[in-house]
């Protein structure tokens, strides 16, 4: 009750990048995986079903994939069920299933295959390049500093128009990548502050980073105080979308409506600290 009292008052713009679907993905995707975990198991057409839920929510948000597969491989090692590896083959088989149309599609669009999106290349490039800084709006804010972006720069629109978009992003992802090679320390420190504001907040707007610092402190305590009285499937539904969801985020820009879809999981987190220390 306490976080959805702290969320209700926290303003939130409609936005057209979907990170508040990607929240209710998350939530729903949660409840079903523990549902399997602490119920007799799961069943050949709950796994598909799930596999195709899964697969869905990739098209909301491609990010969502490395939260799915930690969950799917957490459920490989605590279920007992001797029809686990099925079960498993049945939810890929449903993510699949589930991807298989927008893949064609891509590919008659495109003639290549990718996965849902093909702009990891081109976000790469823009977080990882000389003079790149850990945030998007520090980077806005360098008046000599100019997104190598097809939106901005005439010159990469018409490259974009010329090569086609998959050779386009995938000649951005080789420069990203060859960057990387050439810088590797400013890289690590590019990282690790894209890491620091991601958990700490926008560094660049005091009052913010402190609002966003608040929360994830308040976090740490309530899952010190909580997950002790959990059992390991609700320990880990809530830790595995904390640690593997941002994954992708620490090697682009950082923007602050990235971390949105956690926001509820810091808060539910938040909530339990401090009931905890009212109940005391």
């Amino acid at each position: 009750m306490l976080a959805g009292l702290a969320g209700g008052l926290v303003p939130h713009w409609p936005g057209v990048h979907g990170e508040g679907l990607t929240a209710v993905a998350i939530g729903l995707l949660m409840v079903a995986f523990v549902r399997r975990w602490t119920s007799a198991g799961g069943t050949p057409p709950g796994s598909l079903l799930l596999g195709i839920a899964a697969g869905v929510s990739f098209h909301v948000q491609p990010a969502l994939l490395p939260v799915v597969l930690g969950w799917m491989a957490f459920e490989l090692w605590w279920s007992r069920e001797r029809r686990k590896w099925l079960f498993s083959a049945l939810v890929a088989l449903g993510i699949v299933v589930a991807c298989v149309p927008w893949g064609f599609r891509n590919y008659r669009a495109f003639g290549a295959l990718f996965f849902v999106r093909s702009n990891l290349g081109l976000e790469l490039r823009m977080g990882n390049h000389e003079g790149a800084a850990a945030s998007m709006e520090a980077m806005e804010r360098q008046p000599q500093h100019v997104h190598v972006h097809p939106r901005l720069l005439e010159a990469e629109a018409r490259k974009l128009q010329e090569l086609g978009e998959v050779v386009y992003m995938r000649a951005a992802r080789r420069e990203a990548l060859g960057w990387i090679r050439e810088n590797p320390g400013t890289f690590v420190g590019l990282t690790a502050s894209r890491a620091a504001h991601w958990w700490l907040g926008p560094l660049y707007d005091p009052p913010g980073a402190f609002v966003v610092t608040t929360l994830t402190i308040l976090a740490l305590a309530g899952a010190w105080l909580t997950f002790p009285t959990l059992g390991a499937p609700q320990r880990t539904a809530l830790l595995v979308p904390l640690l593997t969801y941002p994954l992708v985020y620490y090697l682009v820009a950082y923007m602050p409506r990235y971390r949105e879809p956690l926001d509820w999981l810091l808060l539910l987190l938040a909530g339990a600290a401090i009931w905890r220390w009212m109940d005391r």
